[in-house]
């Protein structure tokens, strides 16, 4: 099986992979999110991280590495918080949608694009930091904790969200490795070696305290490989082999197959997935 070649970045950390394929807009997300639909409890990160910070409600926000911009709408929209929110992702595409929304509709939301390695906020700026899911696309994480304790204020609160190692173990892993298996490719970038619930919670006390970790765990349940085909298609431009689109159409077809396979087999299609949520102060 072909490695990567020797100095060639992997393409989850590649910014400009990031900013002109992966998240050149919001669909990726949308199609991920899609399948977490399928999930039992359900439960959708954003609502769960405002839960556990307990907000009054008058907090400056920063979410960093916000994507579309759910987590800031809905706190303005849902929640009604009158504290200043400010959001900010490597991509521009991905921010459109937010910024257009935030602008037709009045929420006095602030959208930029930045690094999340090089946050443009003087110290000690925001009552709360947020990052969900999107700590293991940054090339330095360090530096990148070391920036969202930076503009915290003294005391203020502090959340990321981030996948278990053994999420999604029982089919999208093995699925990935039948795939890079049969088609000689490198093996799919595992997120969850660079970052995961199990290992990090010492590099997030290199830069906050009182640190406390809150588990989830629910089961994907699907009666048809759709939902599954759309989440991996998404998976292209995070591969580090690079595809013609007959080659992924290809693909596509053998995980379909697979998924299909499953489906006859054991009546339905089930995994676990597994997340977290870490809690701290500056």
């Amino acid at each position: 099986m072909p490695n990567i070649m020797p100095g060639r970045k992997e393409k989850i950390v590649d910014q400009a992979n990031l900013t002109s394929s992966a998240y050149k807009s919001g669909e990726n997300l949308t199609l991920r999110a899609a399948l977490y639909e399928n999930t039992r409890p359900r439960y959708i990160v954003w609502e769960e991280v405002v839960k556990g910070l307990d907000l009054k409600g008058d907090e400056s926000v920063l979410d960093v590495g916000c994507g579309n911009g759910t987590l800031l709408i809905q706190l303005r929209k849902e929640k009604g918080h009158s504290g200043t929110l400010s959001g900010m992702d490597i991509s521009s595409g991905i921010l459109k949608r937010p910024i257009n929304l935030a602008d037709s509709q009045i929420l006095n939301i602030d959208f930029i694009v930045a690094d999340a390695q090089y946050i443009p906020f003087p110290d000690n700026s925001f009552h709360v930091v947020t990052a969900c899911h999107m700590i293991y696309h940054v090339p330095n994480i360090d530096r990148a904790l070391l920036e969202m304790a930076r503009v915290l204020k003294p005391e203020g609160k502090f959340a990321l969200s981030a996948n278990s190692q053994k999420s999604k173990s029982e089919v999208l892993k093995p699925l990935k490795e039948a795939v890079a298996k049969h088609f000689g490719l490198s093996m799919f970038p595992d997120a969850t070696r660079r970052f995961s619930i199990e290992e990090s919670g010492e590099l997030i006390r290199k830069h906050f305290k009182n640190l406390t970790l809150k588990k989830y765990r629910s089961l994907i349940s699907l009666n048809s490989p759709d939902p599954y085909v759309a989440y991996f298609n998404t998976l292209r431009s995070l591969w580090d082999d690079n595809f013609s689109d007959s080659k992924w159409s290809e693909i596509l077809k053998f995980v379909e197959k697979e998924l299909k396979e499953i489906l006859e087999r054991e009546g339905r299609i089930e995994e676990t997935n597994i997340f977290g949520i870490f809690y701290a102060t500056k």
